[in-house]
């Protein structure tokens, strides 16, 4: 999970959660998860630990999916198409193409 492209997926799904990666005592990656306000999660290898209302192991877990399905673009191949009304969010040289907005909880 502590692959920039991945996080940057993540991070255009989920623009409200903040996902934070280190390396645990035993080399392996840890994410710390949180919404900012009083659901988090910490996400290990093996396990997961959680807590609030929201399930926020499973919002990551689908919009890395999402991310996946959509053929795991790398965080140099998204654009933002602004307007005076509205942003776009897309992948590939079209800036009118699918877009990739935030998910839903």
């Amino acid at each position: 999970m502590s692959h920039p492209d991945v996080l940057f997926a993540l991070r255009v799904l989920l623009p409200d959660v903040r996902i934070d990666t280190s390396t645990g005592a035993d080399a392996q990656a840890v994410a710390r998860v949180s919404d900012g306000h009083s659901s988090w999660a910490v996400l290990e290898q093996a396990s997961a630990l959680r807590g609030g209302e929201r399930g926020l192991v499973q919002e990551v877990l689908r919009a890395w999916r999402v991310w996946e399905e959509r053929g795991a673009p790398g965080m140099y191949d998204f654009g933002l198409h602004l307007t005076p009304d509205a942003h776009h969010t897309f992948t590939g040289d079209d800036p009118h193409g699918p877009g990739w907005t935030p998910l839903d909880r």
